[in-house]
């Protein structure tokens, strides 16, 4: 799976987590000139993505210290904090030695609290009281390989189904993004979950998609700039599985 994380600087030994909030908002918005001094930010939705922050960090030997500061929607902010305290995950995918070898040479500062007070001198003060430059190892250089394994004749976790009921629409978002990460599997550059199902209920609201004109429920003839709209974002999103046409509007839906 592809990691959701951008690089700095690289003689940073900082790596800040912005669990599910903004990398640009954090670093742009808050930090300022100070983001110079971090070496990598990234966001971390599910315990899933541990094991995928954990990997990026046997690849960059010289980050010691790991800062949280951001919104914890799912509570994936208290499990990254109680797994640096020895305790474990509920879905390892890397070997447990390389998992306790990299989590042992690395410091973890917890300023969710301070996010949510909007304290941003605290994480500008952690970063220039722990940065330390020059790209000195602190653990050797490790390659983690992941395994996703079958268990009998099925997985030892759900992939086909889900049900989610809400009437906002970011909150349905987070909803199905800790869905998919939580229980579907990897597929390469992407994370799968099978025939997830979400009902957003606007009654006494607009619409929350895309608004379908009367005329465009009456017929459905589309016209052909449409076709070639559909056929564009498809290429863009290869693993899509249905494209819908209604009126002057389209709908792609896949993995």
């Amino acid at each position: 799976m592809k990691f959701n994380y951008e690089v700095i600087n690289e003689d940073s030994n900082i790596a800040l987590v912005t669990l599910w909030s903004s990398i640009n908002q954090i670093k742009g918005g808050m930090l300022g000139s100070s983001a110079r001094l971090v070496g990598i930010i990234g966001n971390l939705y599910t315990s899933v993505g541990i094991n995928y922050m954990i990997s990026t960090l046997g690849k960059m030997n010289w980050i010691d210290t790991l800062v949280v500061y951001g919104i914890d929607y799912n509570g994936v902010g208290d499990i990254l904090i109680q797994f640096f305290k020895n305790e474990r995950l509920n879905i390892i995918l890397i070997d447990r030695d390389i998992v306790d070898k990299i989590k042992s040479t690395v410091r973890i500062i917890d300023l969710r609290e301070a996010f949510k007070s909007r304290d941003i001198n605290a994480l500008v003060r952690a970063i220039h009281e722990n940065y330390r430059p020059g790209r000195r190892p602190v653990r050797p250089l490790i390659n983690v390989e992941f395994n996703e394994h079958e268990y009998g004749g099925g997985w030892v976790i759900p992939l086909v189904g889900g049900f989610i009921y809400e009437k906002d629409t970011y909150r349905s978002w987070v909803k199905l993004v800790d869905l998919v990460l939580n229980y579907g599997f990897d597929k390469g550059d992407y994370r799968e979950f099978i025939t997830p199902l979400v009902v957003i209920d606007s009654t006494g609201k607009p619409h929350p998609f895309r608004r379908l004109s009367e005329t465009g429920l009456k017929g459905f003839e589309p016209l052909a700039e449409a076709i070639n709209a559909i056929i564009n974002e498809l290429r863009v999103n290869p693993h899509s599985t249905s494209a819908v046409y209604y009126g002057g509007d389209y709908l792609i839906q896949g993995s």
